[in-house]
């Protein structure tokens, strides 16, 4: 039985509480304006259950998913910023875990910061289907408020890492992680998938450095699709999200 099919668990099984936990993740199951392959709604709890196989701790609260409004993109937007402000209010770092592109949008919408985002696509699109808030239109959104650097996309606007790190130095920075920034072969559960990705050791040397020159104040991983791939993609995933929590962590 894969984890989608049974009851939610928490990251890394950390029984903290609340009051203790330094991270907050926050899943969100929604993938209502997903075009391809739907499937990411199941993509936070398949990510939690896999980061069981990962030795390692860390001072984590899973919140409960998300109430989605999958009839209402907007409305779900808004609903995951307000959980991220409030989790903020708490003296907390928000992690956010999808789900599809669009939550994106609220999440960095909770913050005054530049928006890192590692994706396959630009999400550059003012609208996809008649609709503004679709994951095609993610950077898009965003970019209306905040200054976005779009690392690793093969379709569309691309960064180079380098010019980045000069322009967020010593700003704050939230990041966003699409899966499908990374090559199929090695993360092969994605909706959107496109050759000629990142390897797992790029984009973590990659956010390494983002870490290093500014202030990373909350992130998200997204666009993973059980559906598709339900051990490795999520696993790695799940691995990401860790590793960044271990930066975070020498920082501060």
């Amino acid at each position: 039985m894969i984890a989608w099919e049974g009851p939610p668990s928490t990251f890394l099984q950390s029984e903290i509480d609340y009051s203790k936990a330094k991270y907050v993740i926050i899943p969100v199951p929604y993938d209502s304006t997903v075009f391809n392959m739907p499937g990411t709604r199941f993509g936070p709890r398949e990510i939690i259950y896999q980061s069981r196989n990962i030795e390692g701790e860390a001072p984590v609260y899973t919140l409960n998913e998300i109430e989605v409004n999958r009839g209402d993109v907007k409305d779900t937007i808004r609903r995951v910023k307000d959980t991220v402000k409030q989790v903020l209010r708490d003296g907390k770092f928000p992690i956010i875990i999808g789900g599809e592109h669009s939550i994106s949008i609220g999440a960095a919408d909770a913050f005054d910061a530049d928006v890192v985002i590692f994706d396959a696509h630009d999400d550059m699109k003012d609208e996809f289907e008649g609709c503004k808030y679709s994951h095609a239109c993610t950077a898009k959104r965003i970019s209306e408020h905040h200054n976005v650097y779009i690392i690793g996309a093969r379709v569309g606007i691309s960064h180079n890492i380098n010019e980045v790190l000069k322009l967020i130095k010593g700003k704050k920075v939230y990041i966003s992680i699409d899966m499908d920034v990374l090559d199929p072969s090695i993360a092969p559960g994605v909706g959107t998938p496109e050759p000629q990705g990142l390897t797992y050791t790029e984009l973590l040397d990659m956010v390494k450095s983002i870490f290093e020159v500014s202030d990373v104040v909350g992130f998200d991983v997204v666009e993973c699709n059980p559906l598709v791939e339900s051990v490795r993609t999520p696993y790695i995933a799940a691995r990401i999200v860790y590793s960044m929590i271990k930066l975070k962590e020498q920082i501060i």
